[in-house]
């Protein structure tokens, strides 16, 4: 199986990656995505970025990425102009999310990557190792018709039920 991803020393080949998406894929289903919903994301410049980018396209919904340097009122209106469903950020990143939530009344889910927060939110809380990884269904495809062996499986006409979407404000 050829390299598909090579995320600063850190490979994944194509069945890897098709792997690692289907789980993420599995796992924002499971939370309630669907597609036309807005996910958000606060993520940093690694490979679960760019997992669960394929995934939230692969169930039809509209990835929605915004700066890590937002906060306050910059990281509301972002949040509640775009009427996100749920957000997945770093661990660092919660506190501003919570600081703005109330103020976001689509927002119900954050997904967090890292240690769980410490804080208290009116916001369902989810590890992105159990909504991803571990503890997410493992099927080989999430709809028949992308077979992981075909390298050009992952291009996201193939990748997803609709066109790809990603809202920009």
């Amino acid at each position: 199986d050829k390299t598909y991803l090579d995320f600063s020393g850190e490979t994944y080949s194509f069945a890897e990656t098709n792997r690692r998406v289907t789980q993420f894929a599995h796992g924002l289903e499971a939370l309630g995505v669907a597609p036309g919903d807005r996910v958000a994301s606060l993520l940093d410049n690694v490979s679960d970025c760019l997992f669960v980018w394929f995934a939230v396209n692969r169930l039809g919904a509209v990835w929605l990425p915004i700066n890590t340097d937002f906060k306050g009122e910059f990281l509301r209106h972002q949040l509640s102009d775009s009427g996100a469903k749920l957000i997945a950020a770093e661990t660092r990143y919660a506190e501003r999310v919570f600081a703005v939530a109330d103020g976001v009344p689509s927002l119900e889910t954050l997904v967090f990557r890292g240690e769980r927060p410490a804080a208290a939110t009116r916001l369902r809380l989810h590890d992105i190792a159990t909504a991803g990884g571990a503890g997410a269904r493992d099927r080989a495809q999430l709809y028949p018709g992308s077979p992981a062996h075909h390298p050009g499986w992952l291009g996201l006409p193939v990748l997803s039920r609709a066109p790809p979407r990603c809202w920009v404000p």
